[in-house]
């Protein structure tokens, strides 16, 4: 298989663009594959109410490690020094584990709450092990933007294969063996500690020399130079961290852990075409959008050549996905989970939305519009809570919850493309040197 897909590769268009896009949407894609080949034994092995509550422990993981370095990784493409940016790295790993000791303390002292909190009691055993996971991702994450400063795609491909063939055959043999929801957990943890490691250890074998650079003086200066992203982004993207898996929460609590399973599995699949695609092409972008924006202070032809691409792209997907997602869910997965597919069905019309923009929605943070994100997360957070205040009160439906969903994401995608275009014409904000 992955002899086909390189050669598949090396005829595709040779701009360098086309070729890093490629890369890592072939290693995405087999990722994917072991996913969605693993799906239809998974949910014979676990119960919808199991894949609900990883689901919510998942979720408030998320919202942590979203904020865990201070959005500093979000920084690692920006000096044009690799010992700057290898500083940075550094900075975000030491906070990383900072946040870690502080979140176990946190959950020690208050787990019986936070259980409460969320709507789910049964979970409180669990949430000790979300530190570890909120750790080992914002790593991962600081690991992965160093890897696309420099371009070693193939790096990154291959820690995503490695990342969803653990999780599935660690999940399976611990189903198997009747471990219920903690086989999930733990074959989670151990996929992306492998994950993790990987991109580690290749950045130690193939960039020691760099690492020489790193020092404690050379942190706290880059943590000076950048301040701007925790000061600004921290707030902003926890923000949008908690609205993103806002509807998560409320399912939870309005409609139980079994409706949420259903749910949770319904977007997982429909947003296979955007993990697979349009996050390969976005890493990329951000790349090319970055050295375009060095060089002639824009990136706008990029970011509309970007847009047309992704549109094309993503419209035969998402009309087979609105139309047939029920019959597929039934056919791959079984009877028991066609609520799956028709909630997949009204998810897949803001999932559109979703590839087509999500590849570009970083163009403020290369222009440093850093009080935009946070407003815009904010905005995001309240249409959420406003949504979730109006179902509480009038008890209508999981159906409705999801048209209404649907809804506010395509008003704020839209925005967002018009937004992001404005930014990228050259609209000038104060940037380190």
């Amino acid at each position: 298989m992955i002899k086909i897909l390189e050669k598949i590769r090396k005829k595709i268009p040779t701009s360098g663009f086309a070729r890093h896009v490629i890369t890592l949407m072939t290693g995405t894609t087999l990722a994917q594959v072991i996913t969605v080949g693993s799906a239809p034994v998974l949910t014979k092995i676990y119960m919808p109410e199991e894949f609900g509550a990883f689901a919510l422990l998942q979720a408030i993981s998320g919202v942590f490690a979203e904020v865990a370095t201070g959005r500093y990784e979000l920084a690692i493409m920006l000096p044009k020094k690799d010992e700057d940016s290898i500083n940075l790295v550094a900075l975000c790993v030491v906070i990383a584990n900072s946040v870690c000791i502080g979140l176990l303390l946190l959950i020690w002292l208050s787990n019986t709450q936070i259980a409460k909190l969320i709507g789910n009691s049964n979970i409180s055993v669990w949430l000790y092990l979300i530190p570890l996971q909120v750790v080992l991702s914002s790593t991962y994450q600081s690991f992965n933007y160093w890897s696309n400063r420099k371009k070693q795609y193939k790096r990154l491909a291959l820690s995503r294969m490695l990342q969803s063939a653990s999780m599935a055959l660690v999940s399976i043999w611990l189903g198997w063996i009747g471990l219920g929801l903690f086989g999930l957990i733990l074959g989670s943890l151990l996929a992306q500690a492998l994950a993790t490691g990987l991109l580690g250890f290749q950045i130690l074998r193939e960039e020691r020399s760099i690492l020489r650079f790193i020092s404690l003086k050379n942190m706290k200066s880059q943590a000076k130079l950048y301040d701007k992203f925790p000061k600004h982004l921290t707030l902003s993207h926890f923000i949008g961290m908690v609205h993103f898996q806002a509807p998560t929460l409320f399912i939870s609590r309005l409609f139980g852990t079994d409706t949420l399973g259903f749910y949770s599995l319904a977007v997982r699949f429909i947003s296979l075409p955007g993990t697979i695609i349009a996050n390969a092409i976005g890493e990329v972008f951000r790349r090319e959008a970055t050295e375009h924006y060095w060089r002639d202070g824009k990136f706008n032809s990029l970011l509309q050549t970007t847009v047309k691409k992704t549109f094309l792209i993503a419209l035969p997907i998402y009309s087979t996905l609105v139309f047939f997602s029920p019959q597929i869910f039934s056919l791959v997965f079984g009877q028991t989970w066609k609520t799956s597919g028709e909630y997949a069905s009204i998810f897949a019309i803001a999932s559109f939305f979703s590839f087509v923009i999500t590849p570009i929605d970083r163009g403020a943070v290369i222009v440093g519009a850093t009080k935009y994100i946070f407003l815009w997360h904010f905005s995001n957070l309240i249409s959420n809570i406003l949504l979730g205040l109006i179902f509480v009160n009038f008890n209508l439906g999981m159906t409705s919850f999801l048209w209404c969903l649907v809804g506010v994401k395509i008003i704020h995608y839209t925005t967002e493309y018009f937004v992001t275009l404005k930014y990228s014409r050259g609209e000038k904000f104060t940037q380190p040197s």
